[in-house]
């Protein structure tokens, strides 16, 4: 892995309002894009498998409804958003469904540091990443969290 540069020719995917959108200023991503381009670049990522934790994680707000109707043969999606690790964008109803099922893993693409980035919502998103990317890659910080290889990110 190298340092990133600006993409000085970024365009936001702005958000229509049918979008799902993930995450907030400055790093949020145009989900609904993200997974059309899916559709037809899938042989361009890595697919293969994230760990299903038996207890969650993170703390994600969940529509108690929805669970039981996601499909868990579709991949989630993960996204390199630090030298260090990846970061789940799409399937947290997956994951939890997978959980609360026993499941121990689930499909997923993986999604690295360049390819991730032409799906940000927000005009300045392109710049502030490369600085937060570069600034973790100087620093080497990894905040406790083990180097994520593909397959054994745990959700």
């Amino acid at each position: 892995m190298k340092k990133l540069i600006v993409n000085e020719n970024f365009k936001p995917y702005l958000a229509k309002s049918d979008d799902e959108v993930l995450g907030g200023f400055p790093f949020a991503w145009n989900i609904s894009e993200l997974e059309k381009w899916l559709g037809l670049h899938s042989d361009k990522v890595v697919c293969s498998t994230v760990k299903v934790s038996p207890t969650s994680l993170h703390m994600v707000t969940l529509t108690e409804a929805h669970i039981p109707t996601v499909d868990l043969s579709k991949p989630v999606i993960a996204v390199r958003n630090r030298p260090d690790m990846y970061r789940l964008i799409d399937g947290q109803h997956r994951v939890e469904k997978a959980r609360r099922n026993g499941l121990a893993e689930l499909p997923a693409y993986y999604i690295n540091e360049i390819q991730h980035r032409q799906f940000f919502i927000h005009p300045k998103a392109d710049q502030n990443y490369v600085d937060y990317y570069n600034e973790k890659f100087k620093t080497g910080e990894k905040y406790g969290t083990p180097d994520a290889v593909i397959g054994d990110l745990e959700v």
